[in-house]
């Protein structure tokens, strides 16, 4: 199989494209970085299944360019309103990072696998679940003064 990187513009003119007519468009992004360690590690791909911001629920691991057109995956907390519409707050999976702000038309999709040196690990509905639940004892530690904002 060949493979073609594509540039941001032409990521984002396909996405806009295929996803009305297949409802979701399936691809690999190469991500770089730890922040969310060991889930999905330095180099990983992961396959990302085209959404809009309404459709995705907190907990759910999320691609989004960031301001400098960069991919970004972190975990969604939750969706509020914004001067232009909503926006997603995203944070790594280190519950003392920073929470982001990111516009809705920012978000690219959910991350529905991972690939790490061969063949992909499917993420099951479970994960998800289990994202949920980290968040929801993160939340309750925050509420309670365990993490300092």
């Amino acid at each position: 199989m060949k493979v073609r990187r594509l540039s941001p513009a032409e990521l984002d003119e396909l996405a806009a494209q295929a996803a009305p007519q297949a409802g979701a468009v399936r691809f690999r992004a190469e991500l770089w970085g730890t922040s969310m360690a060991p889930m999905i590690r330095h180099g990983d791909c992961v396959v990302v299944e085209t959404a809009p911001l309404a459709e995705l629920t907190p907990g759910e691991v999320v691609v989004y360019r960031n301001a400098g057109r960069l991919l970004v995956a972190h975990r969604l907390l939750e969706v509020v309103p914004g001067p232009d519409g909503p926006e997603a707050l995203m944070q790594a999976q280190d519950p003392a990072s920073v929470v982001d702000r990111v516009p809705a038309a920012s978000v690219l999709g959910r991350v529905v696998a991972v690939e790490r040196a061969g063949p992909f690990i499917r993420w099951a509905r479970r994960l998800a679940r289990l994202g949920r639940r980290i968040l929801s004892s993160i939340r309750q530690k925050k509420s309670a003064g365990v993490f300092s904002a």
